[in-house]
């Protein structure tokens, strides 16, 4: 047997899924409301997953660029930084302006 996946809308199978618990019409077989009601859950769980990872932005990754004196250039949105001379610690890992992750300078 071949597995596929299918894209469904999720706001619309537990539009169905609620109506059909709250319809009642095969309350009497043995725990049919109970696997409505996980299969509810199950839904409204991998909805909610799907919206934070909608939500969620891969982190841009940059590099400085050391210009004259003590400042740097950010690759990713063009900022300008200065760089503390003493007591110099490294280099920045994150630009302060947007947030991206900055590879280590070579």
């Amino acid at each position: 047997m071949e597995v596929t996946e299918v894209m469904i809308d999720a706001e619309q199978a537990l539009t169905l899924l609620k109506a059909d618990l709250l319809s009642g019409s095969d309350a009497w077989i043995p725990s049919y409301n109970d696997g409505l009601e996980v299969a509810i859950s199950e839904i409204e769980i991998l909805a909610r997953k799907e919206r934070v990872k909608d939500r969620q932005e891969k982190r841009k990754e940059g590099r400085w660029t050391f210009l004259k004196g003590n400042k740097a250039e950010c690759s990713e949105c063009g900022s300008i930084c200065y760089i503390a001379c003493y007591p110099y610690t490294g280099w920045a890992r994150y630009c302060p302006c947007c947030g991206a992750k900055m590879a280590p300078p070579q």
